[in-house]
């Protein structure tokens, strides 16, 4: 027992001298030889090494890893900023002479730190971490997209940088608002990728909270709106196109509604993108998907309690599809109706919940169309009387307004 401890205060103390003088490659071994597996000698991992340093150790490893000439010269390499400017700006040590000499170690070498990172992330789980810790990993976060190279070595440190940012945006550990201006855009760069896995949706779905942290509205948030955008296009969001495609398509709705909802700039944006679609969209379950997701959007604004956000969803979006329909072409109007059906159907909803639910879609439906259906209905227009018709069977028929005198 007491050789065991002492191994273990062998390996601490030469893993803390590595960070604070060795050079990265002696450094980089280290890490490698206690990541995935356990030290022969001591008997610990990396992520036992983190749990069982002192809070005053773990200050002087990252203290010690932001100073090291060797990550400042890591990260010249990496994302091109001259290795003299980095040296200031991260105050590296004057007297140390460690540094690396290619991109291919420097890499390794800032594996190495985000790998000491993630482990301690993981271990510890702490709700708060030094000053120098969140220098390091708003470091890493800083060349995540410098990293998507394809090379294998790359993708691997990218994605453990990219673990960091996930662990310290779920845990909301202190500074997670820095963590997230290049993670969420990538995130999304996945999702929207042509190999892009169910996995990916669930991961935006999970972090979707973290939006709130970008000014959706500005001008400089323009390229993260145009990739939201686009989510409400991909079929991975929206259609069920795997074996669970039931549980994707749920995450990818419940992530889009939450996009809908972020912002009045944003409904606009989305309703607009969705409107353009509907007239070439081919694929029916596309389009029913549209149909639940308004419809999801919808039942969450209400459910929210908030009247003015569910009365303005109400009035740019629901009801100017209604209006849409009514008015259409005969052939943008069957997309439409194959987008509004879903929305109808929940008029039909059974059970207890689904009942008062149902009698609110009700109240909804009488409450949109009501200004325009019934006047359409004796227009000139035959299309549109058609449409008004067609519109009205499956929507207001079980409404005691349909007796009202109209034709």
């Amino acid at each position: 027992m007491a050789s065991s401890s002492s191994s273990a205060e062998d390996l601490k103390r030469s893993f803390l001298e590595l960070a604070q003088a060795g050079s990265a490659s002696d450094f980089i071994d280290i890490v490698d030889s206690l990541g995935g597996r356990r030290a022969a000698s001591s008997g610990l991992s990396l992520a036992e090494l983190m749990s069982v340093l002192s809070k005053v150790e773990l200050e002087q490893l990252w203290s010690s890893m932001i100073q090291r000439r060797w990550f400042a010269t890591a990260m010249s390499f990496v994302e091109g900023t001259p290795a003299e400017q980095l040296f200031d700006e991260l105050e590296s040590l004057p007297g140390d002479t460690h540094v690396t000499s290619s991109r291919e170690e420097s890499v390794a070498c800032l594996g190495a730190v985000g790998t000491c990172i993630l482990k301690y992330l993981q271990t510890c789980q702490p709700s708060s971490v030094s000053d120098d810790c969140h220098a390091l990993a708003c470091n890493l976060h800083d060349i995540i997209f410098e990293l998507g190279t394809g090379d294998k070595v790359d993708t691997a440190v990218q994605k453990t940088i990219g673990r960091i940012c996930e662990a310290w945006c779920l845990e909301r550990v202190e500074g997670f608002e820095n963590m997230v201006a290049r993670f969420v855009p990538l995130l999304l760069f996945t999702a929207l990728g042509e190999d892009a896995r169910r996995a990916d949706v669930q991961r935006l779905y999970a972090l979707r909270s973290v939006l709130s942290v970008f000014e959706i509205d500005d001008p400089s948030s323009e390229s993260l709106r145009s990739q939201l955008l686009n989510c409400f296009i991909s079929p991975r969001f929206l259609s069920l196109d795997d074996n669970n495609g039931k549980q994707a398509n749920n995450v990818g709705t419940k992530f889009l509604v939450h996009v809908f909802l972020l912002s009045r700039s944003m409904m606009a944006d989305v309703h607009a993108a969705v409107k353009n679609q509907i007239p070439y969209t081919t694929a029916k379950a596309v389009l029913a998907g549209y149909g639940e997701l308004y419809f999801a959007v919808w039942d969450t604004a209400a459910r929210s309690g908030n009247d003015a956000l569910r009365d303005h969803f109400e009035t740019t979006c629901l009801q100017d599809l209604f209006s849409r329909a009514v008015h259409a072409r005969p052939e943008v109007f069957k997309n439409l109706m194959r987008v509004l059906s879903p929305i109808h159907e929940h008029k039909r909803d059974t059970g207890a919940k689904g009942q008062k639910q149902a009698g609110a879609v009700d109240s909804m439906l009488l409450r949109l169309y009501a200004p325009f259906l019934w006047r359409s209905m004796k227009v000139a227009n035959s299309t549109v009387r058609r449409n008004a018709l067609v519109s009205h069977s499956p929507s207001l028929v079980e409404h005691t307004y349909i007796h009202t005198t109209w034709w």
